[in-house]
């Protein structure tokens, strides 16, 4: 086994058990103390594993799990995120609107930019099925268009259900 795969595994181990080492600190601030050589990815990846496994706010909160976090926090966050298509990716809940419509904005500055190196046709499935999303079928590609054709099929379920 190697340094990095030791480590994770400490990492892992070490969050599963609420452990801090009798440091007496809390998730964030073991995150925020410096390793002492190259491993604190593998720690860091460690602890990510255990929390989300366990699915433990704290670890979440301290690791920027936002798929850890309370929806309202956890769509906050990800609204604010430097880019907030990303940082939603994890969020595997129907968004409320405000973090719908951040998103897809924020996907309509990144096509319109000329970036296409994220299929964000999962947005579909997540966003508020109320949220206007045509407009970017404007954009063209095939996940624009299947982020569209999904959304389009939940806003006529939903008015099915209403």
């Amino acid at each position: 086994v190697g340094r990095a795969a030791a480590a994770g595994d400490v990492g892992r181990a070490a969050a599963a058990a609420g452990d801090d080492g009798g440091l007496g600190l809390s998730p964030a601030k073991l995150v925020a103390l410096p390793v002492a050589d190259d491993l604190g990815r593998a720690v860091h990846a460690g602890w990510a594993e255990a929390a989300v496994n366990q699915g433990d706010e704290a670890w979440g909160r301290a690791l920027g799990l936002l798929e850890l976090l309370p929806h309202e926090e956890a769509e906050a966050r990800a609204a604010a995120a430097d880019d907030p298509v990303r940082a939603a990716e994890p969020l595997r809940w129907t968004w409320g609107a405000a973090l719908s419509n951040t998103v897809v904005a924020a996907i309509k500055r990144r096509r319109e930019a000329g970036h296409r190196d994220l299929d964000v046709a999962f947005v579909g499935y997540r966003i508020d099925p109320r949220t206007e999303v045509d407009h970017l079928r404007e954009l063209g590609g095939r996940d624009i268009g299947r982020l569209c054709d999904v959304a389009a099929i939940r806003a006529a379920m939903l008015k099915e259900f209403v």
